[in-house]
Order: C-alpha cells, then sequence, then structure tokens
C-alpha cells in the first residue's frame, strides 16, 4: 500500500479535498468527514517526508476549487473579464485560500507523531487555528469552516459555547480517534472512539436544546420583500424608477405588516445626506405606519470620514442606519492596494472603493425592537454578530446573492447564516434580492422561505429574544488560547519523546 501511495498519494489528497464539498449544503454529507480524515492521515503517514507538505497543499487546492470555484460566475459576468483571465482570477484566490489552510500544518508536520495523546492534541488544534485565521487574514474569508456542514447534525449545539470553530474542533478530534483506532486498533479500543462519539454527540445535542436566551415582549409580525431584480439593469439610471416602484408596489400589493425588510442595496442610488428619494419614501411610509428596513448604499460623512458605505437605513415610522463593517476583499475593497491597485489599473479592472463601518454600532430599533443587521455575508462573522447581538433582540441578514447565480455560493451562504442563530440562540430574518430569503428560528431551523428567483413576499412571526449565550459573553478567546496551549504541551511532549 506505500508504494500506491507513494504514486498516487498526491493525486488521492486532491480528490479527497474537492469530495469533502459533499459534506456542505446543498448535499449535507456531514458524516463524510469521519472518512475523510482518516484517510487524509493514512496518506501523509504513508508519504515521503519530502513529498508530504506538498500533498497537503494538494488537498487544500482540491477543497478550495471544488467549494468556492462558483466566484468565476461573478468575476466573469459581472467584472468584465474575458473567460480565460476571470478562469485565472478564480484560480488564484482560491490558490491563495489554499495557502492560508496550509500554512498552519506546516508546523504539525514538524511535531507530528504516532504517539495518541500528541496527534489528538496538535491536529484538531491547528485545524481551528487555521479556520480562525482565516477570519481575519486580509480582513478575512471564513467560508468553509469544517463545523459549517454540521447544521443538522447533533453537533451544532457546540456552537452555543463556541461558535462554529468549536464544533470544527470537535468533529476533527473524534475524526483524528477513528483513524487512531483504525491503524493502531491495540492503542485505541472500539469502545474508546464509539463512546467518545455518543458522548460528544449527546452533549451537543443538549447543549442545543438549553434555554439560553427568554421570550422578550410580544411576538412581532413582519413581510419579507424579494423585488429579484436583474443584476444587468440595477444600476443604469434610465431602469432607477422602474426599479423603484416595483419594490414599492411589490410592498403594497397586499396591506404588509408593520414592519417590512427589503434587501442588500435594494434601493438602486448612492443616497447623500439629504437624498430626496428618501425622503420621500420616508414620508411615504409614515403616513401608512410602516417600518421598513432595507439596504441603501450611501454616501456620508461619518466621524470626519467622507465616503461611500454599504448601509441598512430605517425608513418609515423608525430611524436607524448600520453600515457594513467586513468589506468583500476584491470586490468592495482591495487588500494590499498599494501592492495589487496598479495590476488592477493595468488590466482596467474594477477597485472596490466602499469604507468599513465602525465597530462600535449599536443595534438599529425597528417599532420598539432592536435587530443587529448583517449586510451580506458578514454574516459569515460569528465572533462580530454574537458580540453586536448581546442587546438586541433578533437578526436580520440583507444580501443580493444574484451576483453569484444558480452556483453553490447562495445556498453556502445561507447554510452559514443559520449558524448565527443557533450562537445567539436568537431568530433571523433573512432577505435577498433573489433568494434564499427565510425566517430561520433560534435552533437554525427554516420555519418559513420564499421561492428563488421570483418577484415575491412572504409574512412570518418572530419572537424577541433577551439574553446572552456563552459563545455571545466570550467569542472565540478561550477556545483559541486553549489551542495554542495545546499546540505548546504538544511540542514539550514530542521533545519529550525525541
Amino acid at each position: 500500500m506505500r508504494e500506491q501511495v507513494n504514486q498516487w498519494g498526491g493525486i488521492i489528497l486532491f480528490c479527497l479535498g474537492a469530495l469533502a464539498i459533499l459534506s456542505f449544503a446543498p448535499f449535507n454529507l456531514w458524516p463524510l468527514w469521519f472518512a475523510i480524515i482518516p484517510a487524509l492521515l493514512t496518506v501523509i503517514e504513508y508519504s515521503p517526508k519530502a513529498k508530504q507538505a506538498r500533498r497537503l497543499y494538494g488537498f487544500a487546492l482540491g477543497y478550495w476549487l471544488f467549494g468556492v470555484g462558483w466566484i468565476h460566475h461573478s468575476i466573469y459576468n459581472f467584472g468584465n473579464l474575458p473567460w480565460a483571465l476571470s478562469a485565472l482570477a478564480t484560480l488564484a484566490f482560491c490558490a491563495f485560500m489554499a495557502l492560508l489552510w496550509w500554512l498552519p500544518f506546516l508546523a504539525w508536520l514538524r511535531i507530528r507523531s504516532r504517539k495518541l495523546s500528541i496527534q489528538l492534541l496538535s491536529f484538531p488544534s491547528i485545524w481551528v487555528l487555521g479556520e480562525w485565521s482565516r477570519e481575519w487574514v486580509l480582513t478575512g474569508f471564513p467560508w468553509l469552516q469544517t463545523g459549517h456542514g454540521f447544521i443538522d447534525s447533533p453537533f451544532a449545539g457546540f456552537a452555543t459555547i463556541g461558535g462554529t470553530l468549536l464544533v470544527s474542533w470537535v468533529i476533527i478530534f473524534l475524526a483524528t480517534l477513528l483513524s487512531h483506532w483504525l491503524r493502531y486498533p491495540k492503542q485505541t479500543g472500539a469502545i474508546g472512539f464509539f463512546g467518545a462519539l455518543l458522548i460528544f454527540a449527546s452533549l451537543g445535542w443538549q447543549l442545543k436544546q438549553v434555554p439560553w436566551t427568554q421570550p422578550d415582549g410580544e411576538p412581532m409580525p413582519f413581510t419579507v420583500i424579494q423585488p429579484n431584480i436583474d443584476q444587468d439593469i440595477k444600476w443604469l439610471p434610465q431602469y432607477r424608477e422602474q426599479i423603484v416602484n416595483q419594490l414599492w408596489q411589490l410592498t403594497r400589493r397586499d396591506p404588509p405588516n408593520g414592519v417590512v425588510f427589503w434587501p442588500e442595496a435594494a434601493l438602486p442610488i448612492i443616497a447623500g445626506e439629504n437624498s430626496p428619494l428618501l425622503a420621500q419614501l420616508n414620508d411615504l411610509a409614515a403616513t401608512q405606519n410602516l417600518h421598513i428596513l432595507g439596504g441603501v448604499p450611501t454616501r456620508r460623512s461619518v466621524d470626519g470620514h467622507f465616503a461611500i458605505r454599504n448601509s441598512i437605513v430605517a425608513i418609515g415610522d423608525s430611524s436607524g442606519v448600520y453600515d457594513k463593517q467586513q468589506l468583500v476583499p476584491f470586490g468592495e475593497y482591495i487588500p494590499l492596494i498599494d501592492f495589487l491597485g496598479p495590476i488592477f489599473h493595468l488590466f482596467d479592472l474594477p477597485v472596490g472603493s466602499q469604507a468599513a463601518g465602525s465597530a462600535l454600532q449599536q443595534p438599529i430599533t425597528i417599532n420598539g425592537r432592536k435587530v443587529t443587521p448583517a449586510v451580506c455575508y458578514e454574516v459569515a462573522y460569528g465572533s462580530l454578530m454574537a458580540a453586536s447581538s448581546r442587546t438586541s433582540q433578533f437578526l436580520s441578514n440583507h444580501s443580493n446573492d444574484t451576483w453569484f447565480g444558480d452556483t453553490l455560493g447562495p445556498i453556502q451562504h445561507f447554510e452559514i447564516a443559520r449558524w448565527r442563530t443557533i450562537e445567539t440562540n436568537r431568530p433571523m430574518v433573512r432577505v435577498t434580492n433573489n433568494g434564499i430569503s427565510a425566517l430561520i428560528n433560534r435552533y437554525g431551523v427554516v420555519e418559513v422561505s420564499a421561492e428563488r428567483f421570483v418577484a415575491t413576499r412572504f409574512d412570518g412571526t418572530l419572537q424577541p429574544r433577551k439574553g446572552t449565550t456563552p459563545f455571545q459573553y466570550w467569542l472565540n478567546t478561550p477556545l483559541i488560547t486553549l489551542c495554542f496551549l495545546i499546540l505548546v504541551i504538544a511540542l514539550s511532549i514530542h521533545r519529550r519523546i525525541k
């Protein structure tokens, strides 16, 4: 078997990385990780040392190419790039994300050991530290965390105390234990693995049932508007009036509930501090006792800084503004602009110029209830949502996934959004331009959703809540600290054995 692995190990790990994508939505084959991790560790064990690092990178490249290759749809269709150049840009992005995944494992290869204590301590911790780094390097891209695929599993409850990163740690720990049992059955008996599996699954299920928050006030009826505006015409000036009328007519087609949600950038304008259109809509909504919370790009001065921001604005009988904090790398802003800016200009590529919102923003009050909004993909930042929702009563996610068409991207995005309700034990209203729009309860369960790719609306009722989960209180700090401590201990054990 060693000879076969030596010859085909690189291809095997690339395929395993690609296969891992089936654990996420819409496939939801999360038990695959209990086969993938033992196979990955076996290939590394049987590979020559000179090839181990390269093969681990192959796993990461397969993982990201098949996991987020859907960004090509946006780059090609909306980035004004030839197909070949957009494919090259997609490959470069996936290769960079694979690099971020791979770098921590260079340290793991130095302390890797057959000793069970070192394997169980170091491998899950390195894995999670890598996922954590992708939340903040160049503002982060926290996509495809292992735990994301376990939203409907018994392990989801661990997110209430440690977020999705703790779910990832638990899964990789159990899969590593299984791997050790399969390769060294005399060291790790079947009772050890299945006992641990039962304990962690039971604990995860119990944690999800704990009433971390309590009902706060009366249930709130609301209406979600999904306008399904064609992205090709949305920002053309000649269609502006038509789009605004369509949005308003869809809102008023049937008598809506008092609280209405519009998607990200629902109004195709960049509103100044005295926008006539916003003023008109505000007066119109107020006369009909409506509280609308929707996306409007704004150009205004905040703390003396005048810039364009991706904002969520309260219209009508409520007021307030939230500015998106986590901008999309290479979409809404360019990382390392001094270095990469000239390259983008050389190829006449669009350069994002939006400004990030303040980290000190408070929840918006809409019809007397406090809501923590998230714009588009910043809902992927668990710590951000947990910290900002401590005093809010529910969550909202305003997005426009039209950029990615009928690819895996919007489905993965929706799966990630569901996790925020478990971590905060609060319901979420998710409103998008063309789907997936839904009401998600505090357990991450979808109570009602709209049909995708159609102009539609739906009514729902949510229960505002108060209180905090352990994860909202301490965020990722204990887990990350523990992971670093585990690595120090593992390194100490490794040196003592060596």
